[in-house]
């Protein structure tokens, strides 16, 4: 499942909780959804600050001392569809320090598009590639070298806000992602094309650049961008990968990759915040559906499902009778999931555990917590796994590196996803490190020594 696509596949079913009246003092005039601010309007949850159920109006004061309303997440920053606008009106500024907004004007959105549709397509499976692979992938790159450029001269710059629109929750505008992952595409296909003329250090500066972007994706403190930065980071390391593993690789080539792995591991954001942005979009999509309005993120295959299995009148009655506690469930929920992120996701994997039990024993009952349950924790436990093994894989190619090195590695006392510690396989041959992933689908990292310079084992 692909998080960042489910949250562009938005379904809005109007008018359809009339059951939902408003809560004492809380009437207000509500913006229409055509209206400029429709879903702005959510963000300080009006409704849920005037609940009356007991137990979910402490929860909803302790949210906001915290300063965890989708309004108190968002800064003063503009949006990056601001920027996106004056880029297309030829207003951009003329001068910025800003990553977001030099890189609003590196590409339109008609290009972001297209670019997207063809990069599966482009990018290929093994080094080297075959020789179509190559055409197609250096014929796209060349098209767009202008903007390749000034997407890494972006990637450099001091500051980057993207100005996370946590007032809009799921209906927030996420296009800086599509931006990002086609500069990093760019730049991939670039250190491939590198690679093929034997230029190392040119590749390694496009993996370096994917890093920094996967970097500023992760500092948005929001499941999309951050499970997008879990992405370029495989890119980069591929990249990597493939440099090492030319007939002419050197020592030098192998520390500049341990050099930059670091870098992005002495940086790695906590956790945390990720999922913090993620209880803000929960609250905002509860918040709509007091009003009047679902907001979900049902494929179509899942809405389907709700039509075969429960049927959408039936639905409606059910979310509406249970909707305090559903929404004090999902809050109680996520409270545990973002206070577990102190401790690796394989010490979280029993919370997943106690809440699947939980809510396999709240099905059928009058208390089935349907918003929960069929919208908003589904992907959770995915998102936690990916970020785990994100983690993980960086921290295997840091292993990896050392050891054909023949530095001292960091030592890792285990791995965030499996709780386990690496195996690490070192001979003539390569290095190996294997526990990456899990023990039936493992992820290996491999790194051939391909000549006397890359730390060759001393004969015995």
């Amino acid at each position: 499942m692909d998080l960042p696509d489910r949250r562009r596949n938005v379904i809005l079913l109007l008018g359809a909780f009339a059951l939902l009246a408003l809560a004492p003092g809380c009437e207000r005039r509500i913006l229409s959804p055509d209206s400029p601010g429709f879903a702005e309007q959510f963000g300080d949850l009006p409704r849920l600050s005037h609940i009356s159920n007991l137990k979910l109006s402490r929860e909803a004061r302790r949210l906001k001392n915290e300063r965890m309303f989708p309004s108190q997440l968002q800064g003063n920053s503009k949006p990056f569809s601001h920027w996106v606008f004056l880029a297309a009106a030829n207003k951009s500024p003329k001068s910025t320090k800003n990553t977001a907004v030099a890189l609003a004007s590196v590409f339109t959105r008609g290009k972001v598009r297209r670019l997207l549709r063809e990069s599966h397509e482009l990018f290929p499976k093994r080094f080297p590639p075959w020789p179509e692979e190559l055409r197609k992938l250096s014929r796209r790159r060349i098209q767009n070298e202008d903007s390749r450029v000034r997407f890494r001269t972006a990637m450099q710059l001091p500051e980057c806000d993207f100005g996370v629109e946590f007032e809009r929750g799921l209906m927030a505008d996420f296009m800086f992602v599509d931006f990002m992952r086609v500069g990093a595409d760019l730049e991939s296909y670039y250190a491939i094309e590198s690679l093929m003329h034997g230029d190392r250090a040119e590749a390694i500066e496009a993996a370096e650049s994917i890093l920094t972007a996967a970097r500023r994706l992760m500092e948005a403190k929001h499941p999309t961008p951050r499970l997008a930065a879990a992405d370029m980071h495989r890119q980069a390391l591929w990249v990597m990968n493939a440099c090492l593993g030319l007939p002419d690789a050197s020592s030098a080539d192998a520390r500049r990759c341990l050099e930059l792995v670091h870098r992005q591991l002495d940086r790695w954001p906590n956790e945390r915040d990720v999922w913090v942005g993620d209880r803000s979009d929960g609250l905002h999509a509860f918040e709509m559906i007091r009003e009047g309005y679902v907001l979900s993120v049902f494929r179509k295959e899942e809405f389907e499902r709700i039509e075969r299995d429960i049927g959408i009148d039936r639905f409606e009655v059910a979310v509406a009778a249970t909707i305090d506690f559903d929404e004090l469930f999902y809050l109680e929920a996520t409270r545990r999931l973002i206070d577990g992120c102190e401790k690796p996701y394989s010490h979280r994997i029993g919370v997943f555990e106690e809440l699947a039990t939980e809510m396999s024993r709240l099905r059928g009952t009058e208390k089935h917590p349907f918003v929960s349950d069929w919208i908003l924790l589904p992907h959770l436990q995915m998102g936690h796994r990916e970020c785990a093994l994100d983690l993980a894989r960086m921290q295997g190619m840091s292993l990896a590196l050392s050891h054909v090195l023949g530095v001292t590695p960091r030592e890792y006392l285990q791995n965030p996803f499996t709780g386990l510690v690496y195996r690490v396989e070192n001979n003539s041959e390569a290095v190996r490190i294997f526990g990456i992933g899990p023990e039936a689908d493992d992820e290996p990292i491999v790194i051939k020594r391909a000549v006397a310079e890359i730390g060759r084992l001393p004969r015995p």
